[in-house]
C-alpha cells in the first residue's frame, strides 16, 4: 500500500515537472531556479567533487603540468612558481593576465593599484593613491584605464611595476612617474596639479591564496550554474569564458616622496589578485564585490557577480581568519536587483553572510567614491567606494567595487601600438656569419654581434624621416674566434689572465701584467685571412669602392654591454677619424685588444661577468657634427620620466661621454600626453671641443660660449624622437647623437638606463620583513635571539627562519589545530633581519585547541616565564576554541607525534653520521646548488621533529607544574624553583658537556712546556701542534671533542658563521683563555652544587597521591629534555652539512667568477643564488653588496623582548640621523648619484696614490676615468672637481649605487685625507664633522 502511494505521488511530482513552465528571467537577466533545479544542483556538485578529487590525486602524485581544462575544481598550474608569474597570454583577442593591489590604514591612507596586460602591447592600469596631510592622486590617464606600448613581458606600465620576489609570499611595488593632483572622473579633463611621486612598497602575504577555481563554496557555485539554461553550447561558453583567479591578503610596507613633501613611510594592509585567461568586460551585466580587512585581523571577500548566459548570478566569497585559515562564503543576503540596478550604487548598506558556520553582519559607509572606465572603447565602468565597515561589533575599511556596463562609449580615439624591437632568433647558417650589415635583421642579435652592434642594428630597423643611423657594419663574434683560432698564443695569454685573477689573493699587479700581455698579443699579431677578406667584402659592399676615402668609427661591441642590467660604458675602446684599410685592420685589432685591458677586465671580475669574453667590431661611417651629445628619456638620478636631460657640445659627442668638456645641459619637460618644452637650460664653457678633420679627429680649446650648442627646435625633436624609441624599446634609452652640418638628427647609439632604481637605507633595512595580520599580535625575540642573536644573513633568513617557520605550522598541523602549512611565515616574525616569535601563532596549542595544550604552560617553555601575552580572550579570537571531542582529537595526535618523533631523530641521527653534501661528483656550482635544494626539505623535516621534540618536553613539564603546584591558578616562585630542580642534571643533555670536555682538555696540560706552547703559540700553530702525534693523549682528546662537537659555534644556525669543524682556531682561542685562566688562577672552579634532584626535594605542598603520579611522570619529562637537546644536536649538525656545502658552493662560485668574494653569497637568498646561477645578474650583485652594507647597522639594532604589533626600532642610523651631527666645514657640488654616506675623506690627486685607498673612504679627487674603476668597490663615496650626469664617475657611482657629488670646487684643498665626512648624494654636500654627544 505504502508502495503504491509513493509510486503515485512520484508519478504527480514528475508529470508536474514536466508540464510546470520554465521561468523567465527577472528583469531578462537574473535566471531563476526551474523545475530541474535541485537535480541539476546536485548532478554538478557530484562533478565538481570529482574534479576535485582528481586535482587531489594529481598533487598527490606531484604531476605539475598545465591542466588545460582548468577551473570548476581544477587549478590551471599545480606549481604555485608557474601560477604567481607573468602569464603567457592565450591565443583570444580579449585574453588577459591582470594583477591588482590595494592597501588601506585606519588613518586613512589608501592605494588602488592594477595592471592588465593585453595582447598588442597594450595595458589596463588603475592607480589611484591618497596619502593623508599630503593628498589625492590619480594617473593622468584616468578615467580612462587603457595604456599603449606597454612592455609586454612584465607587469610594467605608466611608471608603475610589480615584481614577483618570492611566489604567494613577496611582492615587490613600484611606482616612478607624474600623477595627476585631485580626483578626475570626466572627459575632457579639468586643469589639475602634475606632480612627480615615487614610492616603493614591499607587500608580504598574512594569508593562503583563496583560488576560484578550486576554493569556492561547492554549493554557491552549484547553485548558480543549475539556473542556468544546460545545452552544448553553454557549456562551451563556460569553457571559453575561463579565467584563473585567485586572492591572497598582505601588508604593503614601504615609503612614498611626493615633490615638495618629506618621505612618508606607510603601512597598509589589503590584499592583491591575480587574472588570467580571458576576459571581455562586456561579459558582464555587473557586479558589486567587498574587499574588507578588519581591525582583528579578519578579512573577508563577498560578492554578487552578473554574466547573462553564463552565470547570471553567482554569489560566492571567502573569510580569513587572523591565524592564516580561510573559510568560504557559503551563502549571502547581498541582492543585487536592490544593490544599484540603476547604476547609482549606493553609498551605505548593510548585509549578512555565513562562513565556517557563523554569522556575520555588515554595515558600511563609503568616505570616497572613484569611478573610471574599462576598455579602449568604455564598455564598462567601475566605482570603488572606499569604505568603513563594521561587522559584528568589530572596525573595518576595505573597498566596495560596483562594474556596469557603459551606455555610453568613450570620446577617445585608440592609440596605434608600435611594434617592438627585439632581437630576432638566431639560426646556424647566420651564427657563423663572419661581418654582417647593419640593415641584416640577424645583426639585430647581441649574441652575433655583441651590445653596441645589436643596438645600432634595430635602429636601423627604423625607417623615420625625424632621424637617420649612419651606414655601417658589424664584424662578428664569430670573427672574433677565428682570430683566436689562428693564434694560440693569444687563447694562451687568456686563459692565464682568467687563472691568475681567479687564484686566492689575487695580485692586482700580477693580473694588470697579464691582461698588458693579452693585449699585446692582439696588437702584435696580424689578422687572419679570412677576417681581413670579410672586412674588405663588408665595405665594398656596404659602401662601395670609395670607402678609401671615407672616415669611420670604429667600436668595440662586447658580448653582454649595454645590457638592461650592465652598460659597461666606457670600459672598451672606440676609434674615431679612421680612414684606409691598414688603419681599419689596426683599429679592429685596438678594439679586440681593449676587451682584455685592466679596466674592462676588473669591471667584468667586479660585476661578475663571464672573464673569458668576445667582442664584435662596429664600423660605422663617421658624420661631420656640428654638435653631439647625449639624451637621458629620463632623469638619469631621479629617474622622473616627466624629465629628459639632454648633455651637448660643439663637435663630436666623444668630449661629452668622456667627461673632457664642460657641456650644456638640457631638461626637457615631458607630459602624459608626451608632449615637450624646455624647462631649464645649463650653458656650459664648452671650451674643449672634438672635431673631424681630413686628418682625422683633433681637440680644439675654445672661448667660452654662453649660447647652447643646439636650437630649441632641435632639442624638441630629439626629445620626440627619445620617447618614440622608448616606446619601441619598451624601456628608458640613454641615447647617443649628432647633429650633423645640415641640422639632421643622426643616431649613434640607444642603450637602456641601467640605473634609474634607488633604494634608501631604510628600504635595505626592512627588506626581508614579514606581515602581522593585525596590530595586536605578541612578538617576542625570547628563544630565537637566544640560538640567533642580532640580525641574520638573507641566506639564512630565507632558509633557517622559513624552516622554523614551516617546522611550528607543521606541528599545529599534525595536531588537527591548522588543516595546512601555509605559504607566509606565522610563526616566525622578521623585522630587520631578525627574528621574532609570534605568540598568538606559535602558542596555538592551547586549553581551547587541545586537552594537552595550555597557554601558560606554552609561555614558560618559550619565554622562561609567564607574561599572559596576549590575553586569553585575544588569544581565543585568534586561534578559535575547539569542541571537546576535537580537543581530544586533537590531544590524542599531539601524543602520536611526540611519542614517533624521538625514534625519528634517533633513526636520522645515525644517518648523519654519514649523511653530506659534498660528494665527488657534485663538481660545479650549478650540480651542487641542485643538490642543496633537492635535500632542503629535510632541513625543514629535521626542524619539524625539533620542535615536535620540544613540544613534547614542554607537554611533561607542563604535567609537572600543574602537580607541583596542586593545579593553582597562579604559579609561585617554589613552583618554579621546583620544576627547575626536578628538571636538573639530565642524562643525555649533549650540549651540556661542552665547557666541560673543553675543562677536562686544558687540564691535561700538565707540564710547562704545554703550557707555554698553548699560550704563547699563535692559535694556528696550536692548531698543528694538536693534530700532530706530538701533542699525545691532549690532541687525542682534542680530536675526540672535534667529532663530538665540531658541528657547534656561536651563532651556530647563521650559515654564514664556520663551525669549529670548519674553522678550528675559534676553538683554539678559547682553550688558549682557559689555559691563561688556569694559570693565573689555578684554584679552578667555584664550588658547585653536587645534590642530585629527588622528589623529596620538593618545597610546594603536594598531595601523597600527586607524589606518586610525579614519580610516573618525572623520568618522562627528564628524557623528553635529553630528547630536546640530542634533536637539536642532530639538527645543528645538518646545518653544519648545509654550511659546509654552501660555503663550498660560494667558493666554485668565485672560481668562476660567478661572485666577488665568497662571503657575498650569504647576502643573496636561497632562490636569488639559483637566479645568479643562470644569470650571472649584476643587479644581484649590486643589491647583495648593498645588503652586506647595512647588515652591520642591522646588528646593532635592539628591540623589546616583547612587543605588540610590528616591533619599533630602538637605534638606527637613518640618513637623517647621519645629517643630524654637528658640522664644520661644508661644500657643496652636484649630486649625480644618490645617497648619504659618512666615512674617512681619502685625497687623491693622481692614479699612483690610489693604493692608498682604504674599505670604506669617501674619495675625492680632481677627476675620474676608467683608470679608476678597480677601486670602486672600495670606496663608500665619490666627489669630484670636474664632472658631469654623463661623466665616467658619475656614471659608475650610479651602478654601484655609491652617493656621488661633482663640480665641487677645491675639493682637493678643502678637504684632507683622514678627516670624517659625510657626504650626501642627495642634497649635493659634504661636511666634515664631529660626531656629537648624543
Amino acid at each position: 500500500m505504502l508502495l503504491s502511494v509513493a509510486i503515485a505521488l512520484s508519478v504527480i511530482v514528475l508529470c508536474y515537472a514536466l508540464l510546470r513552465k520554465e521561468p523567465e528571467p527577472l528583469l531578462g537577466i537574473y535566471s531563476q531556479p526551474g523545475k530541474w533545479f535541485y537535480l541539476k544542483k546536485a548532478l554538478f556538485f557530484i562533478f565538481l567533487s570529482l574534479r576535485k578529487y582528481r586535482m587531489n590525486r594529481m598533487k598527490n602524485r606531484g604531476e605539475s603540468a598545465e591542466i588545460k581544462d582548468a577551473g570548476y575544481g581544477m587549478k590551471s598550474r599545480m606549481k604555485v612558481e608557474d601560477m604567481d608569474c607573468v602569464q603567457t597570454l592565450v591565443d583570444d583577442p580579449m585574453a588577459i593576465d591582470c594583477m591588482y593591489f590595494n592597501g588601506l590604514n585606519a588613518n586613512g591612507d589608501y592605494f588602488l593599484l592594477r595592471i592588465a596586460r593585453r595582447q598588442n602591447r597594450e595595458a589596463e592600469i588603475w592607480l589611484y593613491i591618497n596619502v593623508k596631510d599630503i593628498g589625492f592622486f590619480q594617473s593622468p590617464v584616468h578615467p580612462d584605464t587603457t595604456l599603449y606600448n606597454a612592455n609586454p613581458d612584465s607587469f610594467d606600465a605608466g611608471g608603475l611595476r610589480f615584481e614577483c620576489v618570492e611566489p604567494m609570499r613577496k611582492w615587490k611595488v613600484t611606482f616612478n612617474g607624474m600623477l595627476r593632483k585631485g580626483l578626475s572622473e570626466t572627459w575632457p579633463q579639468e586643469t589639475h596639479e602634475m606632480t612627480h611621486v615615487k614610492f616603493s612598497f614591499m607587500w608580504n602575504a598574512f594569508t593562503d591564496p583563496f583560488d576560484f577555481d578550486t576554493d569556492i563554496y561547492p554549493g554557491c557555485l552549484a547553485s548558480a550554474i543549475a539556473r542556468e539554461k544546460w545545452s552544448k553550447e553553454y557549456f562551451e561558453r563556460i569553457k571559453k569564458s575561463h579565467q584563473t583567479h585567485y586572492e591572497q591578503w598582505g601588508e604593503l610596507l614601504g615609503t612614498i616622496q611626493v615633490d615638495g613633501h618629506k618621505d612618508t613611510e606607510l603601512r597598509l594592509r589589503g590584499y592583491r589578485d591575480h587574472s588570467y585567461g580571458v576576459r571581455d568586460w562586456y561579459t558582464f551585466h555587473r557586479y558589486a564585490i567587498n574587499f574588507v580587512y578588519l581591525e582583528d585581523g579578519t578579512a573577508f571577500h563577498v560578492d554578487s557577480i552578473s554574466l547573462p548566459g553564463i552565470l547570471s548570478l553567482l554569489q560566492c566569497g571567502y573569510l580569513s581568519k587572523p591565524n592564516g585559515i580561510l573559510h568560504p562564503v557559503s551563502s549571502t543576503d547581498m541582492d543585487m536587483i536592490a544593490l544599484g540596478e540603476d547604476q547609482n550604487p549606493p553609498t551605505e548598506y548593510e548585509f549578512n553572510f555565513t562562513a565556517d558556520g557563523k554569522s556575520y553582519h555588515v554595515i558600511l559607509k563609503a568616505r570616497a567614491v572613484i569611478r573610471f572606465y574599462l576598455h579602449d572603447d568604455w564598455r564598462s565602468m567601475i566605482f570603488e567606494h572606499v569604505s568603513d565597515y563594521e561587522v559584528n561589533g568589530v572596525k573595518g575599511y576595505g573597498i566596495f567595487e560596483f562594474l556596469y556596463r557603459n551606455p555610453s562609449r568613450s570620446p577617445l580615439h585608440p592609440e596605434k601600438t608600435l611594434a617592438l624591437l627585439k632581437e630576432p632568433d638566431i639560426t646556424a647558417s647566420s651564427s657563423s656569419a663572419i661581418w654582417l650589415p647593419f640593415a641584416a635583421t640577424e645583426c639585430g642579435s647581441s649574441r652575433l654581434v655583441g651590445g653596441k652592434g645589436c643596438q645600432l642594428a634595430l635602429l636601423s630597423q627604423l625607417k623615420s624621416a625625424k632621424f637617420s643611423v649612419p651606414s655601417g657594419f658589424c664584424l662578428t663574434i664569430a670573427a672574433f674566434h677565428l682570430q683566436l683560432a689562428s693564434n694560440p698564443s693569444q687563447q694562451m695569454a687568456i686563459d692565464y689572465v682568467v687563472k691568475v685573477s681567479c687564484a686566492k689573493n689575487a695580485n692586482p699587479e700580477v693580473v694588470k701584467a697579464a691582461c698588458e700581455a693579452v693585449a699585446n698579443a692582439f696588437l702584435n699579431a696580424p689578422i687572419c685571412p679570412e677576417v681581413t677578406n670579410a672586412v674588405n667584402e663588408a665595405l665594398c659592399s656596404v659602401f662601395g669602392s670609395n670607402h678609401a676615402v671615407r672616415q669611420f668609427a670604429v667600436r668595440s661591441s662586447a658580448a653582454g654591454e649595454d645590457g638592461v642590467e650592465m652598460s659597461a660604458a666606457g670600459q672598451m675602446e672606440t676609434v674615431l677619424g679612421i680612414t684606409g684599410l691598414e688603419k681599419i685592420y689596426e683599429a679592429i685589432k685596438f678594439c679586440w685588444a681593449s676587451l682584455y685591458a685592466y679596466t674592462a677586465f676588473a669591471y667584468r671580475k667586479q660585476n661578475c661577468q663571464q672573464l673569458k669574453s668576445s667582442a664584435g667590431v662596429v664600423i660605422q661611417e663617421m658624420v661631420p657634427a656640428a654638435a653631439a651629445g647625449v639624451l637621458f628619456t629620463r632623469h638619469p638620478v631621479t629617474g622622473n620620466p616627466g624629465e629628459m636631460v639632454l648633455n651637448a657640445n660643439y663637435g663630436l659627442g666623444e668630449s661629452v661621454v668622456s667627461g673632457e668638456a664642460d657641456p650644456d645641459q638640457v631638461t626637457i619637460s615631458r607630459d602624459w600626453t608626451d608632449a615637450v618644452s624646455i624647462k631649464t637650460k645649463q650653458i656650459g664653457s664648452k671650451k674643449l671641443q672634438m672635431k673631424l678633420t681630413n686628418s682625422g679627429v683633433e681637440n680644439i680649446a675654445s672661448k667660452s660660449s654662453d649660447t647652447c650648442c643646439i636650437g630649441d627646435d632641435l632639442i624638441l625633436q630629439l626629445a620626440l624622437v627619445g620617447i618614440e624609441l622608448e616606446k619601441r624599446f619598451g624601456n628608458p634609452r640613454d641615447i647617443e647623437f649628432a647633429i650633423d652640418t645640415e641640422n639632421r638628427i643622426q643616431l649613434l647609439q640607444a642603450r637602456p638606463i641601467t640605473v634609474l632604481e634607488y633604494e634608501s637605507e631604510w628600504h635595505l633595512l626592512h627588506e626581508f620583513d614579514t606581515a602581522l595580520a593585525n596590530d595586536k599580535e605578541t612578538l617576542t625575540t625570547a628563544n630565537i635571539q637566544e640560538m640567533m642573536p642580532s640580525a641574520v644573513t638573507p641566506l639564512t633568513c630565507s632558509t633557517f627562519f622559513y624552516s622554523i617557520d614551516r617546522a611550528t605550522q607543521s606541528l599545529l598541523v599534525s595536531c588537527g589545530v591548522h588543516p595546512c602549512v601555509h605559504y607566509p611565515q606565522k610563526a616566525v616574525y622578521v623585522c630587520c633581519n631578525q627574528g621574532f616569535i609570534n605568540l598568538n601563532y606559535s602558542l596555538g596549542l592551547y586549553e581551547g585547541t587541545s586537552i594537552m595544550g595550555q597557554k601558560r604552560m606554552g609561555e614558560l617553555s618559550l619565554l622562561g616565564e609567564v607574561v599572559g601575552k596576549p590575553p586569553l580572550a585575544e588569544h581565543v579570537s585568534y586561534n578559535g576554541r575547539y569542541t571537546l571531542l576535537r580537543r581530544i582529537r586533537n590531544g590524542i595526535q599531539q601524543f602520536l607525534a611526540m611519542y614517533n618523533s624521538s625514534a625519528w631523530v634517533k633513526r636520522f641521527g645515525e644517518k648523519m653520521k654519514s649523511y653530506t653534501l659534498m660528494e665527488p661528483h657534485l663538481n660545479s656550482p650549478h650540480k651542487l646548488y641542485h643538490a642543496i635544494s633537492k635535500d632542503l626539505p629535510l632541513f625543514d623535516k629535521m626542524w619539524s621533529e625539533h620542535v615536535v621534540c620540544s613540544s613534547s618536553s614542554a607537554v611533561y613539564s607542563n604535567v609537572i607544574m600543574a602537580i607541583v603546584s596542586e593545579g593553582a591558578d597562579v604559579w609561585r616562585t617554589e613552583h618554579y624553583s621546583d620544576l627547575a630542580m626536578l628538571l636538573s642534571k639530565c642524562d643525555d643533555v649533549y650540549s651540556a658537556d661542552v665547557p666541560s670536555l673543553l675543562l677536562k682538555l686544558v687540564e691535561k696540560i700538565r707540564t710547562k712546556e704545554e703550557r707555554d706552547k698553548m699560550i704563547n703559540s699563535s692559535p694556528e700553530e696550536v692548531l698543528d701542534w694538536l693534530n700532530s702525534d706530538s701533542s699525545g693523549e691532549i690532541g687525542r682528546e682534542f680530536a675526540s671533542f672535534m667529532s663530538r662537537h665540531g658541528h657547534r659555534c656561536i651563532r651556530e644556525a647563521e650559515f654564514r658563521e664556520k663551525s669549529w669543524h670548519m674553522e678550528p682556531t675559534k676553538v683554539i682561542k678559547v682553550l688558549q683563555s682557559m689555559a691563561q685562566s688556569s694559570l693565573t688562577n689555578p684554584a679552578g672552579r667555584n664550588a658547585v652544587d653536587t645534590s642530585q634532584p629527588s622528589i623529596s626535594r620538593i618545597k610546594s605542598r603536594t598531595t601523597l597521591f600527586s607524589r606518586l603520579v610525579l614519580r610516573l611522570i618525572w623520568p618522562k619529562a627528564r628524557r623528553g629534555v635529553g630528547s630536546r637537546e640530542t634533536s637539536k644536536s642532530v639538527a645543528v649538525q645538518l646545518i653544519d652539512v648545509f654550511k659546509q656545502a654552501y660555503w663550498k658552493l660560494a667558493e666554485m662560485m668565485v672560481e668562476e667568477n660567478r661572485l666577488p668574494d665568497q662571503d657575498l653569497l650569504f647576502f643573496l637568498t636561497h632562490r636569488e643564488i639559483g637566479i645568479l646561477l643562470e644569470t650571472r645578474s649584476p643587479r644581484l650583485i649590486a643589491r647583495a653588496q648593498k645588503r652586506r652594507q647595512v647588515h652591520s647597522k642591522q646588528s646593532l639594532l635592539r628591540f623589546q623582548r616583547i612587543t605588540t604589533g610590528h616591533p619599533a626600532l630602538i637605534d638606527t642610523l637613518s640618513d637623517s640621523k647621519i645629517r643630524s651631527f654637528s658640522s664644520m666645514v661644508k661644500a657643496s657640488g652636484l649630486p649625480v648619484s644618490l645617497g648619504v654616506t659618512m666615512g674617512t675623506a681619502r685625497v687623491v690627486r693622481s692614479l699612483a696614490e690610489a693604493s692608498s685607498i682604504q674599505n670604506g673612504d669617501i674619495l675625492i679627487v680632481e677627476y675620474t676615468d676608467v683608470g679608476w674603476s678597480p677601486y670602486f668597490p672600495l670606496i663608500s663615496g665619490l666627489v669630484t672637481e670636474i664632472g658631469g650626469l654623463v661623466s665616467h664617475g658619475a656614471v659608475v657611482a650610479r651602478e654601484y649605487g655609491l652617493p656621488c657629488v661633482v663640480n665641487v670646487a677645491n675639493a682637493t684643498q678643502i678637504f684632507n685625507s683622514g678627516e670624517k665626512l659625510i657626504l650626501d648624494g642627495n642634497l649635493g654636500t659634504i661636511e666634515k664633522v664631529k660626531e656629537s654627544d648624543n
